[in-house]
Parts: C-alpha cells; sequence; structure tokens
C-alpha cells in the first residue's frame, strides 16, 4: 500500500498512531538522532521526519511536503521538491520510530494510512494541493511524467543506485529494443510484450514454444509438424536435412512426433483432436500413478 509509486501523495499526510508501555519517555532533544519516520526511494532517497515534540497521545500526521523533511545523505543540503518527488516516485521503505520510551518491552502502531490523490469527481472532498497534472510527450507518461511512455522503457545506468544524479535515479526514457515484433515493452525491465510473428524472449528474438526458425537471420518461426502443424504438442524442434522433425516434447506428451502420452498422462494425441491429459489416481488408494491410457481409469 505504501510503497512503489507514491507521486501523488505529494503535499498529503501519512497517519499513524504509536503506543508503547515504557515509563521514561524519550526527552525531545533525542528526537533529531532518533527520527520518526524514515523514508527510502529510489535507492539513494532518503528522507528522515522528526517531529518538534513528542505527540502526548501518540498520534501523528506527517506532511509529504519538501520543507518537513531532512536529507539523510547530506543533512546541510536541503530537501527539493524534485528530491522528494524522485524518492516517491519509487518508494522502498516507509519506516516508524517503534517507540516513544527508553525502556519500553512492548509497542503498538494503528491507524496508519496514507494520503493519495485522485482524479477529481462528484462528491470529491477537497482538492490535492501541489499536486501536478502534466501533458507529457510521447515518450513519457504518468502524472509528473514520471513513467516511460507506450513503446519505451526506463533504461538505467550500471551504477545508477550510487548516484546522486536526479536522472540516474529517475532513469532515461528510451525506445523498446523488440526488433520490430512489438510495439510496447515492460516499462522498467524493457522485456517486450505480445511479440508478432511467432517470436519470443526479452527482445522478440527467438521462436514462440512449439515454433522453430531463427528470426534473427531472417528465418522466419513456423510450427513444428510434431505430429502435425495443427496438432502441435512440441516445445522446441529442428528440421534435419532430410526434413524429418526432431521433437523435443511438451509436458506431458512423449515419442519421436510428442504423439504418445507420457507416464502419469492418458489420451491419444495420434488422433484427431486427442490430447494428453493428467491421471488423477490418489496416492494412497491406487495401486500405481499411472492409469489406464485410454480411459485414465486408475487401478484400485
Amino acid at each position: 500500500m505504501f510503497l512503489g509509486d507514491k507521486v501523488l501523495s505529494y503535499n498529503g499526510f501519512l497517519r499513524f498512531s504509536v503506543q508503547s508501555n515504557g515509563l521514561e519517555m524519550f526527552p525531545n532533544s533525542v528526537l533529531t538522532s532518533h527520527p520518526l519516520v524514515f523514508l527510502q526511494g529510489n535507492h539513494n532517497i532518503r528522507l528522515r521526519y522528526s517531529p518538534n515534540k513528542i505527540s502526548g497521545s501518540g498520534r501523528y500526521e506527517v506532511r509529504i511536503h519538501e520543507d518537513h523533511w531532512i536529507n539523510v545523505n547530506n543533512p546541510l543540503v536541503p530537501v527539493s521538491r524534485t528530491m522528494l518527488m524522485i524518492g516517491l516516485q519509487s518508494v522502498q521503505q516507509v519506516l516508524v520510530r517503534a517507540t516513544e520510551a527508553s525502556d519500553t518491552t512492548v509497542t503498538q502502531i494503528h491507524g496508519v494510512s496514507l494520503d493519495v490523490a485522485r482524479p477529481a469527481s462528484l462528491g470529491t472532498p477537497r482538492p490535492a494541493l501541489g499536486v501536478e497534472v502534466c501533458e507529457c510527450p510521447g515518450k513519457y507518461k504518468g502524472t509528473s511524467c514520471q513513467d516511460p511512455g507506450r513503446g519505451f522503457y526506463r533504461y538505467y545506468k550500471t551504477s545508477y543506485a550510487e548516484s546522486e544524479i536526479i536522472i540516474d535515479l529517475v532513469g532515461e526514457s528510451l525506445p523498446c529494443m523488440c526488433n520490430g515484433r512489438a510495439d510496447s515493452c515492460e516499462p522498467d525491465s524493457g522485456f517486450c510484450q505480445a511479440c508478432r510473428e511467432h517470436t519470443a524472449g526479452a527482445w522478440c528474438d527467438i521462436c514462440a514454444p512449439g515454433f522453430f526458425g531463427d528470426p534473427m537471420a531472417g528465418e522466419p518461426c513456423r510450427p513444428c509438424q510434431c505430429p502435425s502443424e495443427t496438432r502441435n504438442f512440441a516445445e522446441t524442434c529442428y528440421r534435419e536435412a532430410g526434413g524429418r522433425f526432431v521433437c523435443d516434447c511438451r509436458e506431458g506428451y512423449t515419442g519421436p512426433l510428442c504423439d504418445r502420452c507420457a507416464y502419469r498422462y492418458y489420451g491419444n494425441p495420434g488422433k484427431e483432436s486427442g490430447q494428453c491429459t493428467p491421471c488423477a489416481c490418489n496416492p494412497f488408494g491406487s495401486r500405481s500413478d499411472q492409469c489406464e491410457p485410454g480411459s485414465g481409469q486408475c487401478q484400485c
């Protein structure tokens, strides 16, 4: 709930209550060395929040605004809106100090909530001040253009996690590398989605299961004849010089052309519309975990 993209929480509140059974309360002077909240986002954005004083009721409302946070990496550098927004773009940790007392043994946290803005609609109680809605160029999308657009992915440099350069942390938006066989890819990995031409793989550079060929060498992916193009039970295959297919069968199938059922499966894949189905024999009541090849009946 509190991790991932939380740019729409900007200028909102993190609310919670903490209770502990300790007798001696921390003095206000230690609050700076024992922050109430620690937030980490985009790996190298580390921020801490300390209230002016301990709440007598244990209830806190922490505003998600740059004026209220301290940069853990360099406390002398003020937190800017840009720094906070980059941290909120990929929240990885939100840690709350467990106790208000120095000698506590039991601590509880409850009533935790985080404000997240949503599009205005009938009955919206009040506007989320400070939350921007941007018109993004094609390579970006999101309310603050924080995500790659369709057909693009987020590219990180090798050592981005240690970098303090903003664009290194948020990532650069680059075109998907799908060899012209897909229109979109995973935004953070760049792995291609919905490859065409019977291809598969991270870059649509290999044949999909049940097909053979070499798309990167200009050889299109064609169905394995295992046992035929229309009834194809192969995971992979290749064709020998004489035209004979060598098949690597899917689970449940066996034989040179994947035309028989494997052990613990039954059926007749050699016939039209035939296929192999797992045996459903009870291991405690059956004499064998192999069933009748044609009917699937177990030996009780």
